[in-house]
């Protein structure tokens, strides 16, 4: 039998809450989950990705079983651990976001507000999440690596689609400065700010941004992965025509 701060207890515990939460009973996974979290906080450091894991999945079955207050404590916890990590983690914190959205959505859904919509009541908080992404990437503004993290993870993020469609001139902001603090000759950083017009819909653009990431001198693996991005803007950019 293994001790109670033995970390794998957290993810054995996670895992049995999910054949909850994949069958529709989200009362039970909730209550799995919450005992997932409080040995989570003892046994296992921030960032490490089975706490990381089951604060999502709380904060999630929270949502779903109308405890809206006690998902954005969650949310706050999610942001907050991203952001006080060392190294932070701006990945992390623009899925934070993106699931912060997600609660004033489901928040939302009784009175049939539109949370993409331009104006927002200020009782929904919306605002408060437009606050959060502003204060990161003040505090990030002059490091390159975290400026490119962010919005790397603004746009790839595969659970991030409201954060993709409420800010898109932020995302392309925050790849532009990274961009400019290594005078546009880091490949990475150019492969994502390609990215990010890719996605704005600017296909030459991204096509033109991935041409110069490629012609820069990167390791095989990310040279690679860079060539087949170009392959694949050049493909989207012919079928557009």
């Amino acid at each position: 039998m293994l001790p109670a701060d033995d970390p794998r207890l957290v993810e054995w515990r996670t895992e049995y809450g999910d054949m909850f939460r994949g069958t529709g009973n989200y009362e039970q996974a909730r209550d799995v989950y919450e005992q997932a979290m409080e040995e989570a906080r003892v046994s296992l450091p921030v960032g490490n990705r089975a706490r990381w894991i089951v604060l999502a999945d709380l904060q999630d079955a929270r949502v779903h079983t109308g405890d809206i207050d006690g998902a954005l404590a969650l949310n706050d916890e999610i942001l907050g651990d991203a952001r006080s990590m060392e190294p932070p983690d701006p990945g992390r914190y623009a899925w934070g976001l993106d699931g912060r959205l997600g609660i004033l959505e489901a928040m939302d859904a009784a009175d049939d507000l539109d949370l993409t919509a331009q104006s927002l009541p200020s009782s929904r908080r919306v605002q408060e999440v437009d606050q959060l992404l502003q204060d990161a990437i003040t505090q990030w503004w002059d490091d390159a690596e975290l400026m490119n993290l962010l919005a790397w993870g603004m746009a790839t993020e595969h659970d991030g689609d409201r954060v993709r469609e409420r800010y898109p001139n932020q995302m392309l902001h925050v790849a532009q400065r990274a961009c400019e603090l290594t005078r546009h000759e880091d490949a990475n950083n150019l492969d994502t700010l390609a990215r990010v017009h890719f996605i704005r819909g600017d296909l030459e653009q991204a096509l033109a941004l991935q041409e110069q990431a490629v012609a820069l001198p990167s390791e095989a693996t990310l040279h690679e992965s860079l060539q087949e991005t170009l392959l694949e803007y050049r493909e989207a950019l012919e079928g557009s025509r």
